[in-house]
């Protein structure tokens, strides 16, 4: 069971990447550890097989937790919080965990950006300047993300042998531990502009806080 907060849950929810059985699971740990709603003890109970059950009682536990109803777009930059303090953590590879980003979460976004955007105006608090940027989803300019994704794709060159803008001086060994350094660095300079821009507080890395 990967262990995570409500609020994190939720956002791997809306993705469609939480099942049945570690939602269940889910409710079992923060039960224990003193997040107690009537919908999560009642999840313990459930017939694993109700699937419709299931996801009802978790939503309900959800909002018994203040943890309120997340658009694609907020859901995803959950869990890119996520992804990147386990970065910084050491928790996660940092190639892997922004290659992730980039190809699970990232794509998702933009195209929902890009519909929230020729539907109503988003807000430009979040992404740089969405009228223009929606367009532009491969770079990572969207959200705040264009360094990371720089030296995701300097990795991957490093990897296959292609040309290098940095680093091309040393061993190839070498230049792929610098490039890893520089991913770090950069997650720690985007989880400092996203509290700056959002006043998003990570108050802990406890899985049972919301």
């Amino acid at each position: 069971m990967r262990q995570m907060k409500p609020i994190e849950a939720y956002a791997y929810y809306i993705y469609n990447d939480l099942d049945e059985l570690e939602i269940i699971e889910l409710a079992n740990y923060w039960l224990e550890n003193d997040k107690v709603t009537d919908s999560f003890c009642q999840l313990c109970y459930v017939d694993t097989t109700n699937r419709e059950d299931i996801f009802e009682l978790f939503e309900a536990g959800c909002l018994e937790l203040n943890v309120t109803e997340q658009t694609l777009i907020e859901a995803g930059l959950v869990r890119i919080r996520r992804t990147l303090n386990q970065t910084i953590l050491h928790e996660a590879d940092a190639f892997k965990a922004i290659e992730y980003i980039d190809k699970h979460l990232h794509y998702k976004m933009s195209e929902s950006l890009e519909k929230e955007f020729t539907g109503t105006m988003c807000s430009a608090a979040v992404y740089d300047n969405p009228e223009k940027n929606f367009r532009e989803e491969g770079s990572g300019i969207n959200f705040n993300l264009t360094q990371l994704f720089g030296w995701e794709r300097e990795i991957q060159d490093c990897i296959s042998g292609s040309y290098l803008n940095f680093y091309a001086d040393i061993p190839r060994e070498k230049s792929e531990l610098k490039m890893y350094e520089h991913l770090v660095i950069e997650s720690k300079k985007w989880l400092e502009s996203d509290k700056v821009h959002n006043n998003y507080q990570e108050t802990n890395t406890n899985p049972c806080t919301v």
